[in-house]
């Protein structure tokens, strides 16, 4: 449904002509489809952990229910949101109630928040109570030598994050990074929300070891290096660095444990399903907290320690500022692309920037926003094209518009 919109939906086992007869239904009533089966196997069909089973503790990648009920608050989520709903109150109360479900048994299905956002990325990540459900990959070094900086041993730069996302990272007193603030962009990294340097390497970061990244033009970790960063900045979360390749240290493989579900998810989630329900970000009614008591709580984690949300926001600010906490929080967790899809606002992506670093003569650091790349948003990127191959064997499938 996220990629393609109005796909068959499946409830048996199929032959082969059945298959290529299958008709699509809409995005609504499969959303509605998934959240009945998430609401049905939550109550008594679904374990809440495996600690009783060989491997179990940690063992994070089978279903639960607390992982239905995350699902469920996602797909409630989506459903409410502007792509495959016009503004509907009771939706985003569906979704309000649908994360708080998981919220209020948060506590006997052994989740919380975890006290520092770094233990979410290492190899024990599968450890922490905040994870709902990841994917685990096995020990590896693989995705060290994809991401690693070029100029370290092996590095050979995969993921290279944008201006953008740098900028969204707040001041630590709660205010916006500006390019315009001429005191700010002398030193664009300093005294900034913790998260920034626990997601992205920049210029003068100690990584992996201790030899500052140079990613200055002429340094040793920047252009005009072949696959040096294009955008001044490489990717650290997920990125282990006790993986080493130098020579003469041993290379010792890592698990890695990608994240699906997890707690604070389901509390931005309700943030985001309370406030545009019943317009206020202090409201609770029934609930035991508002929508800015539950983003407070993501920013207040113990190696994070952002400033609360001011009391008496507007929705339109609380808003606009809860959409830009989604951002930094799941950075590189597969969760902005589909929010800016589900908010129909892809069209923030048009413009991608980067930061130009330049070493001046006498060893200061310039540092200037520039346009990287242009592209050209179009309506019809909200969903993936149907691929001819399976069009061509089932005749009632429907193009996706534009496609």
């Amino acid at each position: 449904v996220e990629r393609y919109q109005n796909i068959p939906l499946i409830t048996k086992t199929l032959t082969q002509e059945e298959a290529n007869e299958a008709e699509p239904s809409d995005a609504v009533t499969i959303l509605n489809f998934i959240i009945s089966e998430c609401t049905d196997l939550a109550n008594d069909k679904l374990p809440v952990n495996y600690n009783n089973m060989p491997g179990g503790e940690g063992n994070l990648q089978r279903a639960t229910k607390g992982m239905a009920l995350a699902l469920k608050s996602r797909a409630s989520l989506y459903l409410a949101s502007p792509l495959y709903s016009a503004d509907d109150t009771q939706k985003w109360k569906n979704a309000a109630q649908a994360a708080y479900d998981l919220i209020s048994q948060a506590g006997t299905l052994g989740y919380s928040l975890d006290p520092k956002y770094s233990n979410l990325y290492g190899a024990t990540n599968n450890q922490s109570k905040e994870v709902i459900m990841c994917r685990p990959t096995g020990a590896s070094t693989s995705f060290e030598s994809a991401n690693f900086p070029m100029g370290v041993t092996k590095g050979s730069t995969t993921t290279c994050p944008e201006s953008s996302l740098v900028s969204a990272y707040e001041m630590t007193d709660g205010t916006a990074f500006d390019w315009s603030n001429a005191e700010m962009v002398k030193d664009p990294y300093a005294n900034r929300d913790p998260r920034l340097g626990m997601t992205v390497v920049y210029n003068g970061m100690a990584w992996p070891k201790t030899t500052p990244v140079e990613v200055f033009e002429g340094g040793k970790n920047g252009q005009p290096i072949k696959n040096a960063t294009t955008t001044g900045y490489y990717l650290r979360k997920y990125v282990n660095n006790s993986v080493t390749f130098e020579p003469g240290e041993t290379t010792t493989s890592q698990q890695h444990n990608w994240i699906l579900f997890r707690y604070a998810e389901i509390l931005l989630n309700y943030a985001e399903a309370m406030v545009n329900a019943y317009g206020d970000p202090d409201y609770t009614g029934s609930y035991s907290l508002s929508a800015r008591d539950a983003v407070n709580q993501v920013r207040n984690r113990g190696d994070v320690k952002m400033p609360a949300y001011p009391a008496d926001m507007s929705k339109d600010a609380f808003l606009k500022r809860l959409k830009n906490e989604r951002r930094v929080e799941f950075a590189f967790e597969g969760q902005s692309f589909w929010d800016l899809s589900r908010w129909k606002e892809l069209d923030d992506m048009q413009n991608i920037y980067k930061v130009k670093v330049v070493k001046q003569i006498d060893g200061t650091i310039q540092y200037t926003k520039a346009l990287h790349a242009t592209y050209n948003i179009q309506d019809k990127m909200y969903f993936y094209p149907i691929s001819n191959t399976e069009l061509f064997k089932n005749h009632k499938l429907v193009q996706n518009t534009g496609w």
